[in-house]
């Protein structure tokens, strides 16, 4: 149990829990009447732990360190020797090191530095937080992946803040243990969770903007979350609160009742809100809610003021396993944290937008403004959150390519003038350095157009190719039944995919854009056309 509660100690970046925990295993070595064997046992599970620690000391943001400056005479107690070394470097006391006979006297700084680097740059930070968590006088803030979607937690700065905080992150995590096996999926890149409590309310109320992608949580101040039967009366509240998540951030298939079997067969209630109040438990051990620094006092004999200018962590490129196989087989992830949201569709807005068709236009002379390429949607309010969320992203201009806008054409033998546009995030615009092993799962829209010719299009396609770029525009159906400019959110683009159906492959970012294989337009001549790939796989797109 020590080891499993220093294990999520140091994935939740909970320090002073890791700490105690580490505390414990000294403790038991020392005083149970134990073999070598399992002696050594405990040592190696020290090690392990000062391995992952000093990977996130070596990463962790610059601002936090100041709040560690107590913590070098800690780590040094319990045997965390790596991690001191890195700390104490990332603080400014690198010189102290050999005094204190960590480094060898002919150590170079080049040494360490590169020792510091090597330990940021280990995978394991990929899954560690950036700002740890100290239990002190300071606001709440965490955040966790839960099907590959990054849930950020913000609250107060009392310790019933922070009870009130770890709990509701806690039941989030608890709930969707399961989620995998109920093949639900993700549908949004993050959602950021505010947790307050309130004087004027005697009742908890949630509520979600959809546009910010922001959930607040406002608990009444006379609720106590120390209080067993405060604890007991609010599961019900916890359970509200897990499934408005689980609708903000993910496709369920069978709806509400899906969520209802969750619920009730697999004893989701008992075990979410068990979890989500395990403070109790760790009172009745320790006398105290929650672990902080100053319960390791004893062990300080000086503080580590922290000394500028902080010297700087680079990120390497570490040399590639040359014992893994050349070829890497694919495999599902198992955890929430293999996968990762990578999007620029806010499905909830989305399907609220009402998206009827493109319409195609210029101003000015064509010879020297770019088309212009409009979405037209039903709903203004949904369609200019849409724009106005793509403009806070990426700016008015998308030099990065974030947007990918891909028009297939040849779709349907029956009728040739038929296209798809396929909006998603290009997946080429996803940094070198994400995580490669994780599995990147993006949304996209689909909307096809059935014109009796290809006039507007080619027309357009003409002017593209002229100028190399084009405006993206929202529009709106006004009450004449005329189409809306809203050009003041305009983005400049350059990059446009323009491609037969014929020409997608089952493993092809389109192929969600090719609904029936049967039916693409295949030149005379072509006898391999990589969609006849999709009607040999498993891979269904929707209908």
């Amino acid at each position: 149990m020590v080891s499993l509660l220093a294990k999520i100690s140091l994935e939740l970046g909970r320090l002073p829990d890791l700490l105690l925990s580490v505390l414990w295993f000294r403790s038991l070595g020392d005083s149970l009447p134990i073999t070598d064997e399992s002696k050594t046992h405990l040592d190696q599970k020290v090690t392990d732990t000062d391995g992952l620690l000093s990977c996130l000391v070596a990463g962790m943001n610059e601002d936090f360190l100041p709040l560690l400056s107590k913590l070098p005479d800690v780590l040094d107690a319990l045997g965390l020797f790596m991690s001191k070394i890195i700390l104490m470097y990332r603080l400014g006391w690198a010189s102290e090191l050999v005094d204190d006979g960590l480094m060898p006297a002919d150590a170079d700084n080049l040494e360490l530095e590169n020792l510091v680097n090597s330990a940021a740059s280990q995978p394991a930070n990929d899954s560690l937080p950036k700002r740890p968590r100290c239990n002190q006088k300071e606001p709440f803030a965490a955040s966790t992946r839960i099907l590959g979607v990054e849930l950020s937690f913000l609250g107060g700065e009392t310790e019933e803040d922070l009870l009130l905080c770890e709990a509701h992150l806690t039941a989030v995590e608890s709930f969707f243990a399961t989620a995998f096996t109920n093949k639900i999926w993700p549908k949004t890149e993050k959602l950021l969770i505010k947790i307050d409590r309130k004087s004027d309310i005697d009742e908890v109320k949630i509520q979600f903007n959809e546009i910010l992608m922001e959930m607040t949580v406002a608990w009444p101040m006379t609720w106590s979350v120390s209080d067993v039967d405060v604890a007991r009366r609010s599961g019900s509240k916890i359970i509200e609160f897990c499934v408005q998540v689980l609708v903000a951030i993910a496709v369920i298939p069978g709806g509400m009742e899906t969520i209802e079997k969750m619920i009730t067969e697999e004893s989701l209630f008992d075990r979410t809100t068990s979890f989500c109040f395990a403070h109790f438990a760790q009172n009745r051990i320790l006398g105290s809610n929650i672990v902080k620094f100053s319960d390791l006092d004893h062990l300080v004999s000086r503080e580590y003021e922290i000394k500028y200018p902080v010297p700087q962590v680079n990120v390497i490129k570490l040399p590639e396993n040359t014992d893994k196989d050349d070829e890497k087989q694919f495999s599902l992830p198992k955890s929430h944290s293999d996968y990762e949201v990578s999007s620029i569709i806010n499905t909830h807005l989305w399907d609220k937008a009402g998206w009827q068709g493109l319409l195609y236009a210029h101003q000015g002379p064509l010879s020297q403004n770019p088309p212009i390429i409009g979405l037209i949607f039903t709903d203004r309010t949904m369609a200019e959150a849409i724009f106005r969320g793509w403009v806070d992203l990426i700016g008015s201009i998308d030099n990065d390519e974030i947007i990918r806008f891909a028009l297939l054409r040849g779709i349907d033998k029956n009728n040739v003038h038929h296209y798809r546009t396929h909006i998603s995030k290009n997946h080429e615009s996803i940094p070198e350095n994400s995580n490669q092993d994780r599995m990147f799962m993006s949304m996209s829209r689909l909307h096809t157009m059935k014109p009796s010719n290809s006039t507007n299009l080619d027309g357009f396609l003409e002017l593209y190719h002229r100028i190399g770029a084009f405006y993206l525009i929202p529009a709106v159906m006004s009450s004449s039944g005329n189409p809306e400019m809203l050009t003041d959110l305009a983005i400049l683009k350059r990059g446009l995919v323009v491609r037969d159906a014929w020409q997608v492959g089952r493993h092809d970012e389109d192929v969600i854009a090719v609904k029936n294989p049967q039916e693409v337009i295949i030149p005379d001549g072509v006898v391999d056309a990589p969609c006849l790939e999709i009607l040999n796989s498993n891979f269904r797109t929707p209908k």
